[in-house]
């Protein structure tokens, strides 16, 4: 028994439609997964070299503070301040060095590392 060709061309066509469907699915689902799988690798990238530039700005302004912080102490009004253990014009040193060096807070030590200020 034949099938009429108006039933034959529904079967092709929905057959067809449904290959269609089947493959844009697939199609889809790898692109998706692999531009998550980009999105992922970009995030990682960038973070990991957030990380990197936040590192190298700490280190410069780690050796920037303590630089500054050298050139502050050798001068002779300090050293004999701290010497003389003189604490009111000390601490009006700490505030001082903290503008200087555009710190948030500073501490001032004796040679044997005892506090002073």
């Amino acid at each position: 028994m034949s099938l009429p060709w108006h039933r034959l061309s529904w079967r092709v066509f929905t057959g067809t439609a449904g290959l269609v469907v089947v493959l844009l699915a697939i199609v889809l689902g790898v692109a998706t997964a692999g531009a998550r799988r980009a999105a992922r690798n970009s995030a990682r990238q960038s973070l990991e070299q957030s990380a990197d530039l936040v590192a190298q700005l700490l280190a410069g302004r780690g050796r920037s503070l303590g630089g500054g912080a050298r050139v502050f102490v050798q001068g002779p009004y300090f050293r004999t301040l701290v010497a003389e253990r003189r604490r009111d014009d000390i601490l009006d040193q700490t505030f001082e060095a903290a503008e200087q060096l555009e710190a948030s807070w500073v501490f001032i030590t004796d040679d044997t590392g005892n506090l002073i200020a």
